[in-house]
């Protein structure tokens, strides 16, 4: 496994993730759009219904946000920040047939492990990376494993044998991946309680479309350097570098709506604004604040076109890109964006999400409430 350890890494606007099968000896590099996934599976029309995800089961709780919204306030803030992910267990990300004496088998498989399913031990013994996996299973010299895996939330215990594959090594044939890393934007920082929120969707596995499983997660000081433009058919994305091996932040939640968690800066002067309750947007003139050069964010006209009859979910309204500018760099919404903050009338409305695959220039955005009541979330438990 090759963890990002360096000062300076290259990662264009999307996740670099490490993915190895258990005893092969040269883990391989897979790069995966998983800051930016939900850019890549939005609806390719604006014409379809948007078909927002049912995050909140009582609209009481986004009511709540609504009555408290006139005296909430949040910084916008609209810059990048690097992510490194470690996942709870290993997560499976798919199968192979391991080559013996006897034939062809695939052990993990066989037991009932399925793509998607977190393997959080074995025998007992935890699952913590790719490697200490692998050395579980080498070290059993073909003896049963008691295996426990997470699957939707419920844990489950299968028995499981490996093979000797040809070359010597034990496997079970599962491939695996245990970390993650890449680059999104900020969404807003909470002055009350100092918590952040992010991306406006989760980190999900390219493989799995499945939200990872959060072990611990880190924020890193990143700097653009460059940008790809998008174009019809092909999201582009900005182009990023860590810039130290400074830890500025812990991720402490990754939900379906974005990610969450604590910075370490000082925000004191940065400017709050007030939270727009959902009944407050409209279609018509709003700006979109990103960084898509160094480390300084700007503001950028957008347009509001449609609105979800539902403040639930990811995908609350529909914009458009008008600021001449940035259009000349991006040409829209490209990887990277995820969470950019979404200003109109003085008020923060939300962030950007997803792009639409056949017009970059248009996307969706999130409205801010349902990134808020997960802040409160981590406000309570901790």
């Amino acid at each position: 496994m090759k963890i990002l350890k360096t000062a300076s890494i290259i990662i264009c606007g999307i996740i670099a993730s490490v993915t190895m099968t258990l005893g092969f000896t040269q883990p391989i590099k897979e790069y995966s759009a998983i800051t930016a996934y939900p850019l890549l599976v939005a609806d390719d029309t604006d014409t379809n219904v948007i078909d927002v995800t049912r995050l909140f089961k009582s609209n009481g709780i986004i009511l709540d946000v609504v009555k408290r919204s006139e005296q909430k306030m949040l910084i916008p803030l609209g810059s990048p920040f690097g992510i490194k992910m470690y996942t709870e267990g290993a997560l499976v990300v798919g199968f192979s047939e391991i080559t013996t004496e006897n034939g062809k088998s695939s052990p993990g498989y066989a037991a009932g492990i399925r793509k998607g399913d977190s393997i959080i031990s074995i025998n007992g013994e935890k699952i913590t990376s790719n490697e200490n996996m692998a050395q579980i299973v080498e070290r059993s010299n073909g003896a049963e494993l008691l295996v426990k895996y997470k699957r939707s939330g419920a844990v489950y215990t299968v028995t499981v044998t490996p093979v000797l594959q040809t070359d010597g090594v034990w496997k079970i044939g599962v491939w695996i991946r245990d970390s993650t890393a890449g680059i999104g934007t900020v969404t807003f920082i909470d002055p009350t309680t100092g918590y952040f929120g992010g991306l406006g969707h989760g980190i999900c596995d390219v493989d799995t479309a499945q939200l990872m499983p959060l072990r611990k997660a880190s924020v890193y000081d990143v700097t653009i350097d460059s940008v790809v433009a998008g174009k019809k058919g092909d999201p582009g994305e900005l182009c990023g570098r860590f810039t130290s091996s400074k830890v500025t932040g812990d991720i402490l939640l990754n939900a379906n709506n974005g990610v969450y968690g604590k910075l370490y800066g000082d925000f004191t002067g940065y400017r709050a604004y007030p939270v727009a309750s959902y009944a407050e947007i409209v279609t018509g003139p709003a700006t979109v604040i990103t960084t898509v050069d160094g480390i300084t964010p700007k503001e950028y006209s957008v347009k509001i076109e449609k609105i979800s009859g539902s403040s639930e979910g990811e995908k609350n309204f529909l914009i458009r890109i008008t600021d001449e500018s940035l259009l000349d760099i991006t040409n829209g919404i490209v990887q990277g964006m995820s969470g950019s903050p979404i200003i109109q009338n003085g008020k923060i409305i939300g962030a950007v999400t997803h792009v639409l695959i056949n017009d970059p220039a248009k996307g969706y955005g999130i409205y801010i409430g349902n990134m808020i009541n997960m802040t409160n979330g981590l406000e309570l438990a901790a």
